[in-house]
């Protein structure tokens, strides 16, 4: 049984916690074909270079999104999305929320890598202002594939 996306207004989005990394785990493994460990997940979150944001419905992890910050450059190594949550603005509020960190904390440009072949998050990469600066070939196991690299300038409300 599927259940309905939530409207936007049903989300919220927290810094992530050791607690929601069971539950961002069974995400990863839905989402990727080469899951974090729920250990890993749980450094990450715990890790002062990084910055994660949790999408909560009714309480529950939807998805997530985590970077890190290192003086004024920022990396984002993951966003994914429960399947049965996708489409309905989950990615593009984490996404809003690491901008807003990005903006409050210096960092003028955030990095990320894709999968060539996934067209949904490369429309949305694009659509919040990333622009394609290069590729990393055979970059992804299982499949092989290439990563695309896109980067975004950040306007920061603070120079540090």
């Amino acid at each position: 049984m599927t259940t309905a996306s939530p409207d936007l207004s049903d989300i919220t989005v927290v810094l992530l916690r050791p607690e929601h990394a069971e539950a961002i785990h069974k995400i990863e493994t839905l989402c990727f074909s080469a899951p974090w460990s729920k250990a890993e997940i749980e450094a990450l979150a715990a890790d002062p270079k990084a910055v994660c944001f949790a999408a909560l419905c009714g309480g529950e992890p939807i998805g997530y999104a985590g970077m890190y910050a290192i003086l004024d450059e920022g990396m984002i190594n993951n966003i994914a999305v429960d399947p049965q949550h996708r489409r309905s603005g989950v990615a593009t509020a984490l996404l809003h929320s690491l901008f807003a960190f990005c903006e409050a904390h210096g960092v003028r440009t955030l990095d990320l890598e894709v999968r060539a072949s996934n067209e949904a998050a490369k429309a949305l990469y694009e659509k919040e202002g990333f622009i394609s600066v290069g590729v990393r070939k055979n970059y992804y196991d299982d499949p092989r594939e290439d990563a695309l690299l896109y980067k975004k300038e950040i306007k920061c409300s603070t120079l540090q």
